[in-house]
């Protein structure tokens, strides 16, 4: 027997690239440490876009002469 998906689950998996699902997992991480904001270097337009519509805020500042991605919730 074949276990069933649901058509969400399947759509999900599609459209999350593997790049949104390892930020997911360290935002995942980081929040449970209790901390509310995560910096990486680069991200690309989906993935930005995909993080603003969980409720993610991405903002860019600049720390020690480097552009970084600020992402806060």
């Amino acid at each position: 027997m074949s276990k069933k998906t649901l058509l969400s689950d399947t759509l999900r998996k599609r459209t999350d690239t593997i790049e949104y699902r390892s930020i997911k997992s360290q935002l995942m991480k980081v929040a449970q440490a209790g901390k509310n904001e995560f910096r990486i270097l680069s991200i690309s337009e989906k993935c930005i876009t995909q993080l603003q519509n969980e409720g993610i805020e991405v903002k860019t500042v600049t720390e020690f002469n480097y552009e970084k991605y600020l992402l806060s919730w």
